[in-house]
Order: C-alpha cells, then structure tokens, then sequence
C-alpha cells in the first residue's frame, strides 16, 4: 500500500473504541473509524476469522493498520506486537504444576474460541502439565475470558467434579470470577487459582494469598511499540 507520510511534528489524536468481546461491535467500530477517515488503526482483535474481515475494509479504505496483543492470520498489516501466550501458558502451567507437587486435578478456564490467546495459552498451558502423569484436567470449558461467565462456569463445574486442587484460567477476570464462586462455596484457600494478564487488582489479590499467581504480558509495552510500528 501507499501511504501518506506525515510530519513527525504532527499531533497524534488517539480516539479509543471499546469492542466489548464482540466481533460485530468491533467490526462496526472499525467502519466508523474508516468514515472518519482516520490516518492509521491498531486492532486488538477479537477473533482471528473476524479480524481479516475488518483488516480487508481497512486496506480497502488505503489505511495503515497493526495489530496489537491478538493476532490476526493477516497479510495486510504493518505488523503485530504481542506476547508469546504458549511461553505465558508453559509458565502458569509450570507454576500450577510445581505447586501442586505434581500431583492432582485441574479446573481448566479457556478464553473465547477461536481467538490466539485462547489458542496458544491453551497450548501452552496443557503443555506443561502434559509433562506430569500424576496431573489430569477434570474439567475444561471455555469462560469467553470474561469474569461473570467464570462464576457461573466454576460453579457448574464444583457441581460436576468431585474433587480438583486448582483453576487455572486463561486471564485474570476469569481467575477473578473463579474466585468469587469459591468464596461463594466456602471454599477460598482449597485450591490453587492462577490467572494471566497481572491486572492490579489480581495482585492485591496475591499479596492477600486468594489468588496464587498471574502471567505478566506488559500490554503497555505492546501499546507504546505498536504505535511507534504505526
């Protein structure tokens, strides 16, 4: 594509749209920046599938666009800058692991299908505890990597499983929501909770002991190095 070029005197406007986990808001996000006529877009894409949707109507429109924390199996971008979620998920799962001292049941929380952190945290995660025979995933169902779905998701599975030592989910506002299914339970400091994304209030919760260990992904560097790519 060519693009304009623009002074690097000039002023840099960001306008910030919230998708809210849904492909359809973000694709109509998307069209509107297009009417807008905005001079680049960094998309943190919802799905793979639906993000090379969005990404063909941006080159259309002639508009430079990068992607940032999730990735899109695209050509016409500038770029991605993410995090490697298999290493992150080989770390929580090592983690759980370890603590568990290799032995015992796992509650595992997916984020949404179909996304690439869903894919490589899973990945990652089921990786590690491959490596320990003792360590058996008793309960495996995505929570759309959304923290009030986790509740109602770890409450159907306590249901369901007799006995598990820990809830490994896929991002904080699942290990979150987990959480406050456990409290609801009675059951807070019985099993190991792990999260991934280090949100501040996940790690109050680590210095108060209810929740184990987080991934950190430094979505601020990833912001800051995907507008300098833009």
């Amino acid at each position: 594509h060519s693009f304009p070029t623009r002074r690097s005197s000039d002023l840099i406007k960001i306008i910030v749209d919230d998708a809210q986990s849904s492909a359809t808001k973000q694709t109509t996000d998307v069209e509107a920046a297009i009417a807008q006529k905005v001079d680049g877009i960094i998309l943190d894409p919802i799905t793979t599938a639906s993000a090379n949707t969005v990404i063909k109507e941006i080159a259309k429109a002639n508009i430079p666009v990068t992607t940032v924390d999730r990735e899109a199996a695209s050509n016409m971008t500038l770029g991605h800058v993410g995090a490697d979620n298999v290493k992150g998920g080989l770390a929580e799962g090592m983690y759980v692991a370890n603590a568990l001292h290799g032995k015992g049941a796992v509650i595992l929380l997916e984020g949404t299908p179909g996304s690439s952190p869903q894919t490589d945290r899973t990945k990652g995660i089921k990786a590690a505890l491959a490596k320990f025979p003792g360590i058996k995933i008793v309960f495996d169902q995505t929570a759309q990597f959304d923290r009030a779905t986790a509740i109602n998701v770890v409450e159907a599975a306590t249901g369901s499983v007799k006995h598990f030592d820990a809830i490994v989910a896929e991002n904080d506002d699942m290990a979150l929501g987990a959480l406050t299914a456990m409290k609801s339970k009675g059951m807070l400091g019985k099993v190991i909770i792990t999260g991934f994304d280090a949100l501040p209030e996940t790690i109050k919760d680590i210095q108060a002991g209810t929740i184990q260990a987080t991934v950190e992904q430094y979505p601020d560097r990833q912001a800051t190095l995907a507008l300098k790519v833009l």
